[in-house]
């Protein structure tokens, strides 16, 4: 069998795949782990793991749907998550005030440091960061569970046809 790179997308998909329990069980704990990208600022994967007791989902796959939250997708999508939370709370802010808090919280060195930025933005950022994230939360963890569903039950059938093609080399199977 072809070997994965640790780094690659494909091989972390093998790795949610795999893992124990049922499809449902890892796609909710995939969910979880999606929205707490969006809507927690910082402790994403504790706090991921912790509501994925709550809701009886897997714990690893949820810390790895935190992932979604990066440094690589976070200058993109927090700009995107505070202006459409201002919107949905009536005070619409400008690119330059979003600019500068991002600005702010990325010269920041200590979680301690982090919060107390966060707060000295004022009101208005906040809530529109956090209700941003919500809805984001929400709007791409109902698509992460039905995609982690699909693709652990695609993986499963086709580990079973292989098996059964092992076992049986002189008939072809069907799925």
């Amino acid at each position: 069998m072809k070997r994965l790179a640790k780094s690659s997308w494909r091989y972390w998909c093998v790795r949610i795949a795999r893992h124990h329990g049922d499809p449902e069980y890892i796609s909710r704990g995939m969910a979880v782990g999606i929205f707490c990208a969006f809507a927690t600022p910082v402790m994403q994967m504790l706090i991921a793991v912790g509501l994925a007791f709550l809701v009886r989902g897997a714990k690893i796959p949820a810390a790895l749907g935190t992932w979604l939250s990066n440094w690589i997708t976070t200058p993109l999508l927090l700009p995107f998550q505070c202006y459409l939370g201002s919107l949905v709370w009536g005070k619409p802010l400008s690119r330059v005030r979003i600019n500068e808090m991002i600005q702010a919280l990325s010269d920041t060195s200590s979680v301690k440091e982090f919060f107390q930025t966060f707060i000295a933005c004022g009101n208005d950022i906040i809530a529109s960061f956090l209700i941003g994230g919500v809805l984001l939360g929400l709007l791409l963890a109902g698509p992460g569970y039905f995609i982690t569903l699909a693709v652990v039950r695609r993986y499963r059938k086709e580990k079973i046809r292989r098996k059964m093609a092992n076992l049986h080399p002189d008939r072809t199977v069907q799925p």
